[in-house]
């Protein structure tokens, strides 16, 4: 799917796997892929912009138990990487 705006901004791009899970979206340069367990359906993996890694560990039924995460590289969004990784997370 993709939102293409009236004005200056970028179009939103919205990518879904077969199973209809939110696999990806991006605009411009800002961009969020999730990865799936398959057999649980959870997600175990979010990247964010290739800059901020997200591992998601989940001990009991759906509850997500620990959050693992890291910085790849600080380079050209100037701490939006910072923030959108602590509003996702």
């Amino acid at each position: 799917m993709r939102w293409i705006p009236a004005g200056p901004l970028d179009g939103l791009n919205v990518t879904y796997d077969s199973r209809g899970r939110l696999s990806a979206w991006w605009r411009g340069d800002l961009a969020v892929t999730n990865v799936y367990d398959e057999t649980s359906g959870l997600v175990v993996e979010r990247r964010i912009a290739d800059r901020i890694l997200r591992r998601f560990i989940y001990k009991t039924a759906n509850k997500v138990t620990s959050i693992h995460g890291v910085t790849i590289a600080d380079t050209s969004l100037g701490g939006v990487a910072e923030w959108l990784a602590a509003f996702v997370a």
